[in-house]
């Protein structure tokens, strides 16, 4: 027959590992949500400083260069204000895109 302390000891294993994988997931998605808004302000940032200026000043002038040059000014912004520097500069531009387009729907 299993003893009491044994049957107690696999319990508080069970319920520390629970605690841990459930720490660890609300850590993640903290995360993507703190990546999210300084992406958002990226975009913001980058579209105030560089893309409206283009635009005013010549809107035949937009071209692959510029966006590109926008891109990664938002890009430099995250780098500049996150805390997490483990971010890959693709999944940076997967979602200055993503959220480059939310606003273009949007704003149809």
């Amino acid at each position: 027959m299993i003893s009491l302390t044994i049957i107690l000891s696999i319990s508080a294993a069970i319920f520390s590992m629970t605690n841990t994988y459930s720490a660890y997931n609300n850590y993640l998605i903290n995360k993507d949500k703190y990546i999210k808004d300084i992406i958002s302000d990226a975009v913001e940032y980058s579209y105030t400083t560089y893309v409206k200026d283009v635009k005013k000043s010549n809107p035949d002038n937009w071209t692959e260069d510029t966006k590109k040059q926008a891109r990664q000014i938002a890009i430099d912004y995250f780098n500049n204000n996150s805390i997490y520097k483990d971010v890959s500069n693709i999944r940076l531009q997967r979602m200055i895109e993503f959220k480059l387009l939310e606003i273009k729907t949007l704003n149809k």
